[in-house]
């Protein structure tokens, strides 16, 4: 009796092993990545930086979904977050070309003016659009500026990896004039104490950015621009966006 007595008490045991539930595994990490674009989203260092990156890191604390950040440039944020090899992307403008590869949340981090720059000693002030047809417009490789510059047809454009150097070439005189968020230009011009050396011509249309999530998750990343549209949307009627916005 006692041997069968220990027979079922292994038994016991062995199905309160194999009942147990296993540990719960931390989830993985979404990896988000952005360029150099201050004061929107940067690098100080290698710490992650910028309005849009305190935004994102907050919603995404709010959504309890690890996150870890990485730099690349804009072309290949774009290149990657299609292809899946990253997550989401920090931050961008919508269009129907962006939407074949990527969720976007139905609430924006943050809105922007692109404006034209040029330099403050320019004889011939660019007043409109239409005058930078006889000069040469610095852009950022990929970057979408609003459909009044995007659809503009023939114009001499040269393409820089980031605002940084587009504005190097500007005050270079290797451009004649550069297209940029008025509020990054005017950052990275204090930053170089060249802020009277430019000046801001026409300015666009306001324009939303978005973070930007690859369809490469599938439902859930379906889910991920559904929360994170709510999360932002709360987070702008607690007055955290207001607070982040303060800083910059």
């Amino acid at each position: 009796m006692q041997a069968v007595l220990r027979y079922v008490g292994m038994l016991l045991a062995a199905a309160l092993v194999v009942l147990r539930p296993f540990p719960a595994w931390p989830a993985k990490a979404l990896l988000v990545v952005f360029d150099d674009y201050p004061p929107y989203h940067y690098w100080d260092g290698e710490t992650p930086a910028g309005l849009n990156v305190e935004l994102t890191r907050e919603a995404f604390r709010r959504m309890a979904e690890p996150i870890r950040f990485e730099r690349r440039s804009w072309r290949r944020s774009l290149h990657d977050v299609a292809t899946g090899d990253v997550d989401c992307v920090v931050a961008g403008f919508r269009t129907p070309e962006r939407e074949a590869f990527a969720f976007y949340p139905d609430e924006p981090l943050s809105l922007e003016t692109n404006a034209v720059i040029f330099r403050a000693d320019d004889a011939n002030p660019i007043r409109h659009l239409n005058d930078l047809y006889t000069r040469t417009v610095g852009v950022v490789a990929a970057y979408k500026y609003g459909e009044s510059f995007d659809t503009m047809p023939h114009l001499k454009k040269q393409e820089s990896a980031s605002d940084s150097l587009l504005l190097s070439k500007l005050l270079e005189h290797r451009v004649d004039a550069i297209m940029g968020s008025r509020l990054v230009i005017r950052h990275l011009a204090m930053k170089r104490e060249a802020l009277d050396r430019i000046a801001i011509g026409p300015l666009l249309k306001g324009e939303p950015l978005y973070l930007l999530i690859s369809r490469r998750l599938g439902p859930r990343g379906s889910t991920l621009a559904r929360r994170f549209g709510e999360t932002l949307r709360q987070m702008r009627r607690d007055g955290t966006t207001a607070k982040f916005k303060a800083r910059y």
